[in-house]
């Protein structure tokens, strides 16, 4: 049986190790597959630098060194190769972590206000 996981920004099959953003294949490096593994096993929740660390570090050599420039380098590698801004769907949350938003939507083409700003803009404008 094929476990797949999906949603409006990613689609990811976990028994062929796959991620495909809009149809279209990705090739995560296997930090970063962890790293995404972590995110959409729970979606909405924030999850902490430290406890990213341990995804990161885990494979390595078992120990909890903080996340730090190398664990942030492997989340902006993993969102640049995803297509996924700083705004969205994975968001930091300064001095806490990050957090995995399923349902966060980018409004290129337009909002309801008519321009082209991003739900992220339009909720810190509130």
């Amino acid at each position: 049986m094929t476990v797949i996981y999906r949603d409006e920004h990613v689609r990811v099959d976990f028994d062929r190790h796959e991620v495909q953003i809009n149809g279209k294949v990705v090739h995560l490096t296997k930090t970063e597959w962890l790293l995404l593994c972590a995110f959409i096993a729970s979606p909405g929740v924030l999850i902490s630098e430290d406890r990213l660390a341990r995804v990161r570090y885990a494979e390595l050599d078992g120990s909890d060194t903080g996340l730090a420039t190398t664990g942030r380098w492997h989340l902006a590698n993993m969102r640049r190769k995803l297509g996924w801004s700083a705004e969205g769907p994975l968001v930091a949350v300064r001095g806490f972590g990050y957090k995995y938003d399923p349902k966060w939507k980018t409004n290129e083409g337009g909002n309801e206000n008519g321009d082209n700003t991003t739900q992220a803009q339009n909720q810190r404008a509130q």
